[in-house]
């Protein structure tokens, strides 16, 4: 369908050369007349980073289908990142920062031996 729309508007579609479809990373919904939609499209091209696209109309905005296929879209990219945080916390532990679940985006520190040693001893006035 991405290509589809860039054959229509006469440009090379934005995928990263030598990658097949199914490597596919990063999804665009766009309007294609939009300023700001375009100035992202001309940073992945300059970035020549892989991209699927799917031309949204401004009617489609209220579209309860589209707005729950965006949703389903968020949710993958969240369980990734928040994979991606699991994996990166194991591989190289804090000593004083723990990461919570990435949906709420909060870090909480962690208590450890010496900082409870630290507090016993702080003297308060």
């Amino acid at each position: 369908m991405a290509r589809r729309q860039d054959e229509q508007r006469g440009s090379a579609p934005l995928m990263a050369e030598g990658k097949s479809d199914a490597e596919v990373k990063l999804i665009l919904y766009h309007w294609t007349h939009s300023f700001s939609s375009q100035k992202v499209r001309l940073v992945i091209a300059e970035k020549a980073l892989k991209c699927e696209e799917h031309d949204s109309k401004l009617l489609d905005h209220d579209n309860v289908k589209y707005l729950k296929k965006i949703l389903d879209e968020l949710e993958k990219v969240l369980d990734q990142v928040e994979t991606e945080l699991q994996r990166r916390n194991e591989e190289t532990p804090a000593s004083y920062i723990q990461y919570t679940d990435v949906r709420t985006l909060h870090l909480v520190p962690k208590i450890t031996e010496e900082l409870e040693e630290l507090a016993a001893s702080t003297v308060y006035q």
